[in-house]
């Protein structure tokens, strides 16, 4: 009932009171339950037949923001998750500072991951280059990083295999405005 609770999205406070248990009980469950999954995930998610994947990393902080942060253990916090295009399955995450060292873990955990060559999609953070060649050696996978500038919204949803760069004129359709963009997409695709 705990877990139910709080994946259907209730805050710990509000599944204390609904279930009658301490705050306690629910932190001690919502740990092992997070322990279980990370190691069933870790287990199970292997050799996956997958072909396109999309890579990204979302900022947050604990306790407060890097610049503000006094205390060890605050400041800022990246989650980078690499997804399946088709299923929306998270391959491969990791929780950590966004620098170079923990790209190449995340990109080398997600090359571990997938049996066939895979279609690599990517924002424009630079680590990625080095790290998809220390992970795939380029063998292994089709890479692109596209970086978009004045828009905000997903329009674009084609597949390319070239090598070099490429500006796509677009515009993103806004009910009070259309607001006319450029996005250019750095590839790289070996065979």
């Amino acid at each position: 009932m705990i877990l139910r609770c709080l994946t259907d999205g209730m805050s710990l406070r509000a599944t204390c009171r609904a279930t009658g248990v301490s705050m306690g009980t629910v932190l001690r469950l919502l740990e092992e339950a997070g322990t279980f999954c990370a190691f069933y995930h870790c287990q199970i998610v292997r050799n996956l037949p997958t072909v396109r994947v999309e890579a990204d990393e979302q900022w947050s902080y604990v306790g407060a923001k890097q610049k503000r942060a006094k205390l060890s253990g605050h400041g800022d916090l990246w989650t980078y998750a690499a997804l399946d295009t088709d299923s929306k399955l998270v391959i491969s995450y990791l929780v950590g500072a966004r620098n170079a060292e923990n790209t190449y873990t995340f990109i080398a955990d997600l090359a571990k991951r997938v049996s066939e060559r895979i279609q690599l999609s990517t924002d424009a953070y630079q680590a990625y280059w080095g790290a998809v060649r220390a992970g795939f050696g380029f063998a292994r996978c089709d890479f692109a990083q596209a970086a978009a500038s004045g828009f905000s919204g997903s329009i674009l949803n084609r597949t390319f295999n070239a090598t070099g760069s490429i500006a796509l004129p677009c515009s993103y359709v806004n009910p009070t405005r259309t607001v006319a963009s450029t996005i250019t997409l750095t590839l790289n695709a070996t065979r």
